[in-house]
């Protein structure tokens, strides 16, 4: 089925395109698609239009009763798991707000809600609640497509107004394709998300081809959605995900002074997250530089290390002294959010120490405390969150075969130990973690990420560590032993100093993955793989 079939006028059945084709969604990747052609180049005029106060009073046309149905699931469900345990005013009302205005946003919160239910009943159920799992899935496709032919002409038109509906629209279906495990689909949204954002802020000032700097440009957007955009992008990068455009974020917080305390756990993750995707584009420079693919100067580099390093220094004391006379309650979503900020500090600050490895990939063997530090950390967020997954599995929130969300999680703190600490206890737990927790944070799935690590082990360690002996199964809640941390070096030959993924299509499908070591001579090899 092609795309004008998909986007016909009036007249379209969309019940007849399902039957046709079940898949038609992903043929025509539709944002990314209809984006590029409309929003190509952002032309030199935008017309500003003041933004009109969404109208929360209910939707903009009488509701069908499965549809109020699905609208209360996204109310009292979806939106409290996708935005994970950090506040959200994107979740908790602006997408409600738009979507009592705008039918593009109501159809494809709609079907992000059909996904995300059908995402928790269990497969071999024929029934789910009021609908059978076949009509549920062709509610949400036909919402879905709704969707994308209401959005279509807000793409011809350069309005502040068009650019934030369409923005609201890539992150929505971002995570209604993430809950379908359509991840191909899931990286168009997020590049034409990027790429939007990328073109807005060069109308104002052009800059480099690859990288967005955060500012005023802004103001007209819901802060928490281009934050979530952005840490999606930040965080699958350093994910290693492969993207035909790369973009970088630099929102310059290293060269801020902090407060003397962090105002909400909210304004804590957004310094940290400016501080990670300063510390991936510092990675990046030098990655370029030591493939001889780009001049900068090596003590341009250094300073800016050393830049990161006296942030992430400054953000923990201002951080500590923030939690001094607020410490949350246990088993709260402020607890969870207080752990998970810790581990990703913990990891930021390997990252940003081991960003120039003049020792190569050996420098992260001066690490292991640190990374036996996340595990230990992760262990206790797991054990805090149990109270309150069983909450929810009590009252139909979730069930223990799906979860999702959109933010922070553990997927990619284990993942980064499980690629780059060689002490095979740690990294076995570590994957071992990923592969007992079912459940995606952004574009990270804890499945396909433990196949990723298995796979990067495997081509590491070869027989190095063939004689030792370790118990056949590993329970995932026990603490390595000082005897556990104590291993030979793995030579720096045998590791890798670069994993890039390339998504599947579908969950099912195999994972791409490109696997890069440095030679003795200097000169880098790559290796492609597929599990």
């Amino acid at each position: 089925m092609s795309a004008a079939e998909l986007t016909a006028g009036e007249g379209y059945d969309e019940s007849n395109a399902m039957k046709a084709d079940p898949h038609a969604i992903d043929v025509y990747l539709a944002v990314g698609s209809v984006m590029d052609m409309a929003f190509g180049a952002v032309g030199a005029t935008i017309t500003r239009v003041e933004l009109t106060q969404y109208n929360v009073a209910g939707p903009f046309y009488p509701m069908a009763q499965h549809e109020q149905y699905f609208l209360e699931w996204y109310l009292h469900r979806a939106a409290v798991k996708v935005a994970g345990v950090f506040p959200s005013t994107f979740w908790e009302s602006l997408v409600l707000q738009a979507s009592s205005r705008e039918p593009a946003i109501l159809h494809v919160i709609l079907a992000l809600s059909a996904a995300h239910k059908q995402g928790m009943q269990d497969p071999l159920s024929s029934d789910v609640g009021n609908f059978t799992v076949d009509e549920q899935q062709k509610f949400m496709f036909q919402h879905y497509i709704k969707a994308i032919r209401y959005l279509q002409p807000f793409l011809s038109t350069q309005t502040l107004e068009s650019m934030h509906v369409a923005l609201i629209f890539c992150l929505v279906s971002l995570c209604l394709e993430v809950t379908r495990g359509q991840y191909a689909t899931c990286q168009v949204h997020l590049q034409s998300g990027m790429k939007l954002l990328k073109e807005i802020a060069d109308h104002s000032q052009a800059g480099d081809r690859d990288i967005i700097v955060p500012g005023p440009v802004y103001e007209f957007l819901n802060d928490d959605l281009i934050g979530a955009i952005f840490r999606l992008n930040i965080y699958s990068a350093l994910f290693g995900h492969h993207f035909e455009q790369r973009y970088f974020v630099l929102c310059g917080v290293a060269s801020e002074h902090l407060p003397e305390t962090f105002s909400s756990l909210k304004q804590a993750r957004k310094h940290l997250d400016g501080l990670l995707g300063d510390i991936h584009f510092l990675s990046e420079q030098y990655y370029l530089r030591e493939s001889q693919s780009s001049s900068k100067p090596l003590s341009e580099l250094s300073c800016h290390q050393e830049r990161i390093q006296a942030a992430l220094v400054a953000w923990l004391r201002t951080y500590k002294a923030s939690r001094t006379h607020s410490e949350a309650v246990p088993e709260s979503r402020d607890a969870l959010a207080d752990q998970l900020l810790r581990v990703y500090h913990t990891m930021a600050t390997i990252m940003a120490s081991s960003a120039m490895p003049s020792a190569g990939e050996l420098t992260f063997d001066q690490h292991t405390e640190a990374f036996n530090s996340m595990i230990v950390q992760i262990l206790d967020i797991l054990k805090c969150a149990s109270a309150i997954t069983a909450s929810h599995l009590v009252s139909g929130y979730c069930t223990q075969r799906f979860s999702f969300t959109a933010d922070m999680g553990i997927i990619l703190p284990l993942y980064y130990t499980a690629i780059k600490c060689r002490v095979p206890r740690i990294r076995r737990q570590a994957v071992e973690l990923l592969r007992f927790h079912t459940h995606k944070e952004g574009l990270l799935d804890g499945q396909l990420a433990a196949r990723i690590a298995e796979e990067v082990i495997t081509a590491e360690g070869g027989s190095f560590f063939q004689h030792m002996l370790f118990a056949d199964s590993l329970p995932v809640d026990s603490i390595p032993s000082i005897e556990d941390l104590a291993v030979p070096v793995l030579p720096e030959t045998n590791r890798l100093c670069r994993v890039q993924v390339v998504l599947p299509s579908e969950r099912a499908d195999k994972v791409v993955i490109f696997l890069t070591r440095r030679m003795e001579e200097g000169w880098y090899e790559t290796i492609q793989r597929e599990c």
